[in-house]
């Protein structure tokens, strides 16, 4: 196999994992509606996490990952509260009170952020037209959630500014994670990532889990989910 083929290879084997990314993706915020229609948003964020932390747990055991050094330490501690952390609480407390369509809208902005903070990070120095047309995308997703607001006024709903740092947080996680990957790997750097946030996430579960075990949902909920998220 050439240099061409196996390049075009990679590039088509990247495409394909980006587009189950974003299939994955695409469910977090209806689900999320659903769940902070039982739960509190930290139970929400904290107990899913925790389950991600069991799994990283044992596939880093069964696959015999070397421990990373304490400078990664320290850039795992900022991917854990960018996007084990920020993201998902912060886009949970923005959907206790706007809905899943709406809040689709405004994280719509993650990639460009994504690459703003990635840019950043990495010390690139994109073409003007690369910041025109970022500010161009955010300037119309903040009209947009003005224009929704419920007041019917021109401002931000606080859903809306929760929603807004749940980007900061998830793009300041993402570039560190594309930095960070090119020296653990991809999945080495989210189970450590999940591991590394497990303490924290784990008592904020069991302290807020206590006090609301009798809110367990039966199987109605889930049944009426699609009209929850919306």
């Amino acid at each position: 196999m050439n240099r061409k083929t196996r390049a075009t290879s990679t590039g088509s084997t990247g495409l394909i994992w980006g587009a189950l990314g974003v299939l994955g993706f695409s469910l977090t915020l209806p689900m999320t509606k659903v769940a902070v229609s039982q739960f509190s948003a930290v139970f929400a964020t904290s107990a899913r996490a925790v389950i991600g932390a069991v799994l990283a747990a044992l596939t880093l055991l069964v696959l015999r990952q070397t421990l990373p050094s304490r400078r990664q330490w320290v850039r795992l501690t900022v991917i854990s509260f960018g996007v084990v952390l920020g993201f998902p609480l912060f886009t949970t407390l923005g959907l206790t009170t706007t809905s899943a369509s709406h809040s689709a809208v405004v994280v719509g902005l993650l990639p460009a952020a994504t690459a703003v903070a990635a840019s950043i990070r990495g010390h690139e120095h994109p073409r003007p037209v690369f910041w025109v047309f970022t500010a161009a995308g955010a300037l119309t997703v903040v009209m947009f959630s003005m224009m929704q607001s419920a007041s019917m006024h021109l401002v931000l709903e606080p859903g809306d500014l929760w929603l807004f740092a749940a980007v900061v947080a998830a793009a300041v996680g993402y570039a560190e994670g594309g930095l960070v990957s090119r020296e653990l790997g991809a999945w080495q750097t989210i189970c450590w990532a999940l591991l590394l946030a497990a303490p924290v996430m784990g008592t904020l579960a069991l302290v807020t889990g206590l006090r609301e075990i009798h809110t367990l949902p039966g199987p109605g909920p889930w049944r009426r989910w699609a009209t929850s998220a919306s």
